[in-house]
């Protein structure tokens, strides 16, 4: 029994060393903001790069913040009507917009393409007044 558990130990810091390496060397950018700081752009990167990390072996090569400009009315409100159709009662107030490249792993499967690098990959996510920040799905991807 606990040569059983020490393998499925090994095994599950195998895996998660691996992820790891898939992110470690991702280049980050901060961008200029006035809006937001570099903890709060760190909180919402971390959501990204779960996100990534899920759908194993696909390796982040930078994550990027793009522009204050994004977060406006028009934004938030397709945001929030987003959500609505999920049945998320949180009402967002604020939303920050990403862009990362990543490559898909030679076994990836559909609908990504293996092998294939991915530039520009957008990603908005929304919080209500200094919430926490929620990756929205259906808010990222090409656009």
């Amino acid at each position: 029994m606990k040569k059983w558990v020490c393998v499925v130990l090994l095994l599950f810091s195998m895996i998660a060393g691996c992820q790891k390496d898939l992110f470690e060397n991702a280049e980050i950018s901060y961008g200029e903001s006035s809006l937001y700081t570099n903890e709060e752009m760190d909180e919402a990167m971390d959501l990204i790069k779960a996100e990534i990390g899920s759908w194993g072996g696909f390796e982040l090569l930078n994550i990027r913040y793009v522009s204050d400009s994004f977060c406006n009315e028009e934004n938030i409100r397709w945001l929030n009507e987003l959500a609505q159709r999920q049945n998320t009662s949180t009402e967002f107030t604020q939303c920050i917009y990403f862009e990362t490249d990543f490559r898909a792993p030679i076994n990836a499967e559909a609908p990504w393409n293996a092998g294939t690098m991915y530039v520009d990959y957008g990603w908005y996510l929304a919080r209500s007044d200094q919430g926490d920040w929620k990756l929205i799905p259906g808010a990222y991807g090409y656009g």
